[in-house]
């Protein structure tokens, strides 16, 4: 039995058929209008370079596509079979109908500042970046700086960024939420269901650019026969764009059906009870930090001078703090407590990384062969525990906070303590993947292009916890066996 209303009320609902197809369907049409403005002015002495730049940019997003295509009634997240179930349900959405126009203006000035010393060069760039969109302003300065001498450079760099929500974060169109709240059957005459429709509100209009803070550390060297480059970075993403649940407090109504006239029975609502579920949006309720170090070691050429080869590692780690509480929905009707409040355990990646870059060109005849490879040692995953509530939702839709002693107290909170474990997937197996790529230019502007993803078709596995155990399970995160070709022709 699925609902299909676009109002809040109760209405007779529909059946679906024992078997159907599920058709989902997506129409976008975006649209986009991009626009730029650009001047320089350079001012030198003996000494330096000022390179002076300002300008603007003027983004313009819509989608003028029909958006959600489909039915309930063929919806399979819709069907519900159970009475005094309930779950979020699919409509329609039309994106040209409600989707508004985004738009974003940018103005940018930065000076790229160059010093010559008797042995050394000095560099610096700064510049400042302000956008302006959904009436937010968010400035985004940046320095990047680099002393260079004759064979090592030195390198830093700080910069603040910023990124606006897509459309499709901030338009989400109204949130609907079906209830079943009867099913009526008098065989052979006549079968009604009830449905009860609550409709939340649409979109998430609140939500702010994310930022993020980046900063490295650099050195190149060059030596006789190679190029070494060494980079760290640490990370700091705030303000992150991720869901989050919210409670709702609605009246759900007691039904019962008047069957005097069997040809026409007819619904009768006899009352109403308080019906709590829990509904999501997006916000900005993310945050994560991850630093690291990569290096490249490349040789221009070995052996044969149309034959080069690179090594580059990287090792990152990761730190995702989720700001979205964990809801849980009480098991005991006759408390005011509604919902046990979780804070969600923090999340850690760790990932050690090798690869290497042969490629050999021959330029008389046009011709380049490139073999990539990827090699994993460490790539590890760990979510921490979420043991017990930190805090309640009462039936007013109250915040109630739990004292740290009383949190674990079973006889207290039993109907809401439903703990998380945490979760460790840790990496037992180094894996591997090589790429083969092959280009050939012709003299008449054409160029073919071919390429093999894992050509050697490996399929390592790793371990994944199902139902409580450890169990091996191919790799998700190693490219799969593809390739393709592309053909351009330039004049």
């Amino acid at each position: 039995m699925v609902g299909f209303g676009t109002r809040e009320g109760v209405y007779e609902g529909v059946y679906t058929a024992p078997r159907y197809t599920s058709i989902k369907e997506v129409e976008g049409k975006p649209l986009s209008l991009y626009a730029a403005g650009l001047v320089y002015k350079s001012i030198s002495n003996l000494n330096s370079t000022h390179n002076l730049s300002a300008g603007f940019n003027y983004r313009l997003s819509d989608n003028l596509g029909a958006g959600r295509l489909g039915s309930p009634e063929t919806s399979i997240s819709q069907f519900t079979n159970q009475t005094g179930s309930g779950s979020s349900a699919f409509r329609p959405y039309n994106y040209a109908d409600q989707v508004q126009a985004e738009s974003q203006i940018s103005l940018f000035l930065e000076d790229d500042f160059t010093r010559f010393y008797k042995d050394k060069t000095l560099r610096i760039t700064a510049g400042l970046r302000a956008d302006l969109q959904n009436e937010y302003l968010s400035l985004s300065p940046r320095v990047n700086s680099a002393l260079i001498f004759n064979k090592i450079k030195l390198r830093a760099g700080l910069g603040l960024t910023a990124k606006a929500p897509s459309l499709n974060q901030i338009y989400t169109g109204y949130r609907y939420y079906d209830v079943v709240l009867a099913d009526f059957r008098y065989p052979g005459v006549y079968n009604i269901g009830a449905i009860q429709t609550f409709v939340e509100r649409e979109n998430n209009p609140d939500v702010k650019p994310s930022r993020s803070l980046r900063t490295e550390l650099g050195a190149d060297y060059k030596f006789g026969f190679a190029t070494l480059n060494i980079t760290a970075f640490y990370n700091k993403l705030f303000q992150g764009i991720s869901s989050q649940s919210y409670p709702v407090r609605r009246d759900l109504a007691e039904v019962a059906i008047d069957d005097s006239d069997l040809q026409n029975p007819e619904l009768q609502i006899t009352g109403y009870r308080p019906y709590y579920y829990t509904e999501s949006q997006i916000a900005n309720v993310f945050e994560s930090e991850d630093y690291g170090v990569e290096t490249f070691l490349n040789f221009p050429s070995l052996v044969f001078k149309q034959l080069s080869f690179g090594l580059q590692a990287s090792y990152v780690r990761t730190q995702d703090f989720p700001g979205n509480d964990r809801f849980v929905k009480s098991s005991d009707a006759s408390t005011p407590i509604q919902f046990g409040l979780y804070k969600r355990g923090i999340v850690n990646r760790e990932k050690l990384n090798l690869g290497e870059n042969l490629s050999y060109h021959i330029p008389q005849i046009g011709l380049l062969i490139n073999v990539r490879s990827e090699h994993i040692l460490i790539d590890n995953y760990q979510r921490g525990a979420s043991l017990y509530p930190y805090a309640y939702i009462d039936s007013q839709l109250n915040k109630v906070s739990i004292l740290p002693s009383e949190q674990s107290n079973t006889d207290l909170f039993g109907d809401i303590i439903k703990s998380d474990a945490g979760y460790v997937q840790p990496q037992t197996e180094v894996y591997h993947n090589y790429h083969l790529r092959i280009s050939k230019d012709f003299l008449n502007g054409f160029r073919f292009s071919f390429y093999v993803n894992n050509f050697l078709d490996l399929k390592p596995t790793r371990l994944v916890m199902e139902n409580g155990q450890m169990v091996k399970r191919s790799n998700p995160d190693v490219v799969q066996l593809s390739f393709g070709t592309k053909i351009e022709y330039q004049f």
